[in-house]
């Protein structure tokens, strides 16, 4: 779509966007229906431009949106200059094929044992709130960003212990949701990017690789941090061994219900390159800026974790909870990093 909103002034222009995503969201996609994708040119200018891309997690993963948009830019870039780009591409395919080799029968064994005395997912009650019945099922988002500093001192943390800041957040996490419930075996989960290294040309391959897997994790007070960290980044490295299972499958080999979740949180670390950065020294001048996500998933809560100069952390939640105690959660979860800076020497119980 395309639409021409020049003859707006500059906060009619932001109230008619801020009207226009609400529209969008509500819409939403239909799986049986396409299309799954939606692209909106705005004209707020005679050279700038909203452009809002709309689309289901189906289509692509975070990693194929960064390769669409470095692509959008080069072509462009080329088009600038009376060139022509020619396009490499490669199969999404020969990903499925991958998929279809791999033995579940193992995968089966190694989940079983993982999830096994697990017969309720973790639960989030403790931020929710009653809703009345028929009410409209929405989503908010919050954001957090820790300092520069604080941030220096997470990575060299994490380089000094031969860690990962995923590692590092997910630890947090863990944590808080042993705090919040009282319980020392929480789970949660977990994307990874489902890219194996074994097949040809996957790291520059568009399509849904990424893949969401339940993270069980155990914690006891007397337990001290590092040591517990580096046990959670081994499970982290071995459940990349299985990242081919689908979660349906998964759900069928725990000890949890049919028709209950596994878990009702999930922790996306999103590792790759920002938005902001497809357009450097680019010769076309065009120049990406301002640049705002808004992500819904299924799950009650979403955790996404975009690192930076400034560790930023994303949180998604359906109107079922209540802000306020969202708003402390994530004041919450920073302290608990800052705290992990200030003192990773500490026992859990402190």
């Amino acid at each position: 779509e395309q639409h021409d909103w020049r003859s707006f002034s500059p906060s009619e222009q932001r109230q008619q966007l801020d009207n226009f995503l609400e529209s969008e969201r509500k819409i939403g996609f239909k799986l049986s229906q396409a299309p799954l994708m939606r692209l909106i040119l705005i004209r707020i200018a005679d050279d700038g431009y909203y452009f809002v891309w709309n689309k289901h997690h189906l289509i692509m993963d975070g990693w194929s949106t960064a390769l669409v948009l470095k692509l959008v830019v080069e072509v462009y870039q080329a088009f600038c200059l009376g060139q022509n780009v020619p396009l490499a591409t490669s199969s999404y395919g020969d990903h499925i094929s991958w998929l279809q080799q791999q033995d579940l029968s193992t995968a089966e064994v190694f989940w079983r044992k993982v999830l096994k005395g697990i017969e309720a997912p973790t639960s989030l009650n403790y931020l929710q709130v009653n809703r009345l019945s028929g009410q409209e099922e929405k989503h908010n988002q919050q954001t957090i960003k820790l300092s520069n500093s604080t941030t220096g001192k997470l990575q060299v943390l994490v380089r000094q212990y031969g860690l990962t800041l995923n590692t590092l957040v997910q630890g947090a996490w863990a944590i808080l949701l042993s705090r919040y419930t009282g319980e020392e075996d929480v789970i949660y989960g977990v994307t990874v990017s489902g890219r194996p290294a074994e097949l040809p040309k996957v790291e520059s391959t568009v399509g849904m690789f990424i893949n969401t897997l339940p993270m069980r994790v155990k914690l006891a007070g007397g337990d001290f941090l590092l040591p517990w960290l580096q046990q959670l980044q081994a499970q982290l490295i071995e459940i990349r061994q299985y990242e081919y299972s689908p979660l349906v499958e998964i759900q069928g080999w725990s000890e949890i219900p049919r028709g209950l979740p596994l878990f009702e949180s999930i922790l996306v670390f999103e590792n790759y390159p920002p938005i902001e950065e497809m357009s450097q020294d680019s010769q076309s001048n065009l120049e990406i800026q301002d640049v705002t996500y808004f992500d819904q998933t299924n799950y009650p809560l979403t955790i996404a974790v975009i690192p930076g100069n400034e560790l930023n952390i994303r949180i998604s939640y359906n109107s079922g909870f209540d802000l306020d105690n969202i708003t402390r959660m994530v004041g919450l979860l920073q302290t608990l990093l800052e705290a992990i800076v200030a003192n990773p020497q500490q026992k859990l119980s402190d």
